[in-house]
């Protein structure tokens, strides 16, 4: 309220928001940084940041240099350049400097795709998100994202102009990771973004000048949001448009997020990167294939673990062909074997041995016993097993059972 008092006091406040324009008037009177206007969501809020440091004025003649508290810039004939600072990683977003890099990049290839395909004309030229409608905005995005050749046009068209770091930069997001995502949980590096899909994967994205934890509330965790996930500079950022985040989730719902959040970590770990995420979803989609086929298959008109087990103990016994050769792949506690032995297979366990998983038996120093089949690797190629021991694997490393 003190604030409030103040401007009208000296006439620049009437609580109506017709005195804005009176504001950025006696800004620019007085050669000060202009007002910046900020308007948030969750929770609704509307920030007008006052800066009162003077603009610098180098030359009176169309060059002019603009220095401000949170990027040095320079702009020349109405044209933004970066200029060079070293820079730094700041946890949870960009630094400064990164996020001017990252709005002159986006906003030049925004315009680019506005004015070539005449999407809104009247907007003319995008420099700047500051005081721009994100709602007109985000048809031209979206139009963006419809091919990758846009991007290319843009870097032939403004090669002039860019860097070749600039130009690495855009090259980069000519593969956006589009859709619809769940924001699960706020870390220290970055905020954990999951896809909302049957087999989920994990996202570690930072902010533009925010972190995501300050625009949407640990406490409101989980948010559906829709987004494209873009590289920069070896992290993961968004494009700057976020929409959803109304949708809330009662504790049935929150509780399979969290386990589809734990089973995809134990599968994939959270993707801190774009660089090499090509790997990742190659693995990915043949998982998603298998689960389908699994569930299509194998469990079908199945109610409950017991069921469950049952199917697969039948599916197992129809594929797996006895007596094989294995090697033991990784050590159990419920099991004598070391990595590295071999054994050799002689038939599934009864269903009523099979505790906490399939379990095989098998001939090991002149003994008969059973042991859990995800231990085993069959090393007889004579033998073609299809992909039943593979899905069960699958299965049980997911956390399904």
């Amino acid at each position: 309220m003190g604030m409030v008092k103040l401007f009208a006091v000296i006439s620049l406040g009437d609580r109506a928001g017709s005195s804005i324009p009176s504001i950025y008037s006696v800004w620019e009177e007085q050669a000060w940084n202009p007002p910046m206007l900020e308007e948030h969501f969750d929770p609704d809020r509307t920030i007008l940041s006052l800066v009162l440091s003077s603009i610098s004025i180098a030359d009176k003649s169309d060059e002019s240099a603009i220095e401000t508290a949170d990027a040095k810039q320079k702009v020349i004939r109405g044209k933004v350049e970066h200029m060079p600072t070293k820079s730094t990683i700041v946890p949870g977003r960009l630094s400064d400097e990164d996020a001017v890099l990252f709005y002159k990049l986006w906003m030049g290839l925004l315009d680019y795709v506005n004015r070539k395909h005449s999407i809104d004309a009247s907007l003319g030229k995008i420099i700047s998100p500051k005081g721009m409608d994100i709602n007109r905005l985000l048809p031209i995005r979206d139009r963006l994202w419809e091919s990758e050749s846009f991007i290319d046009e843009y870097i032939v068209a403004a090669k002039k102009a860019l860097s070749a770091d600039e130009i690495t930069i855009l090259e980069g997001w000519k593969k956006p990771i589009c859709g619809k995502f769940l924001v699960m949980k706020h870390l220290k590096k970055y905020s954990v973004l999951m896809t909302h899909d049957s087999t989920p994967l994990l996202y570690g994205v930072v902010g533009i000048y925010s972190t995501l934890d300050e625009m949407i509330p640990k406490e409101r965790l989980p948010v559906a949001v829709s987004s494209a996930l873009i590289p920069f500079k070896g992290r993961i950022m968004y494009d700057s448009f976020f929409r959803g985040g109304n949708v809330s989730f009662g504790s049935s719902y929150k509780k399979s997020f969290n386990e589809a959040y734990r089973s995809s970590k134990a599968q994939y770990g959270i993707i801190e990167s774009l660089d090499d995420v090509d790997e990742i979803l190659s693995k990915h989609a043949a998982d998603s294939i298998r689960k389908e086929r699994i569930q299509n298959e194998i469990l079908v008109d199945t109610y409950g673990e017991h069921e469950e087990m049952s199917a697969w103990h039948c599916c197992l016994k129809d594929n797996l062909i006895f007596p094989f050769e294995a090697i033991c792949e990784k050590q159990m506690t419920r099991s004598p074997l070391n990595s590295g032995e071999k054994v050799t297979v002689i038939g599934l366990a009864k269903m009523n041995d099979c505790h906490g998983g399939i379990a095989v038996m098998i001939k090991w120093q002149d003994r008969k016993f059973a042991v859990p089949l995800e231990q085993l690797r069959p090393i007889d190629s004579a033998v073609d097993f299809g992909e039943a021991i593979e899905d069960w694997k699958y299965w049980i490393s997911t956390g399904y059972y």
